[in-house]
């Protein structure tokens, strides 16, 4: 009976929703998503993550000398929570949608990994920075749909801000 009763009040919120305005406009869709995603980003070196540090790496560390052939791994990873909402400014071009996103990424890992292997001895370097980041994001876009595919295009912009 709780399920049917949340499943309810769920519809009715929902339906209710789709019936206000948001500053005027039509609300397309709404959604809160936690997602995971896993980057591979170009220069995540010795140096970039040395300049992350509150203390600054100590001088045996950086006096080595760091080659991108040594670099075996690099990840950004970033679970965030991510609240949307689309709606339709334009009443009388329905295909015109703005899609308004703001997400909050905690701990975000951006790690790299050195290895230098010779016959006499092997080192391993390891680079962890973890941070906080929030994001706001905006895109104007047009929709057309075409058999069962739905073509967008558009254009769009993020702000972001790494903390902690």
């Amino acid at each position: 009976m709780k399920k049917i009763c949340l499943l309810l009040l769920a519809c009715a919120f929902c339906g209710t929703t789709f019936a206000q305005n948001f500053l005027g406009m039509k609300i397309k869709k709404f959604g809160l998503v936690y997602m995971a995603d896993q980057d591979r980003v170009n220069n995540l070196d010795a140096d970039y993550s040395n300049g992350l540090s509150k203390t600054g790496f100590s001088s045996e560390v950086m006096e080595h000398y760091f080659n991108s052939v040594d670099i075996y791994s690099m990840t950004c990873e970033n679970a965030t929570l991510r609240a949307e909402i689309t709606v339709l400014p334009f009443a009388k071009v329905p295909k015109v949608q703005l899609n308004i996103g703001t997400s909050v990424m905690f701990n975000r890992l951006e790690c790299t990994s050195y290895g230098g292997f010779n016959r006499v001895n092997s080192n391993k370097f390891t680079f962890d920075s973890y941070s906080h980041e929030a994001a706001i994001d905006g895109s104007l876009v047009y929709n057309q749909k075409l058999s069962f595919l739905n073509l967008y295009g558009g254009f769009g912009t993020n702000l972001g801000y790494t903390f902690a």
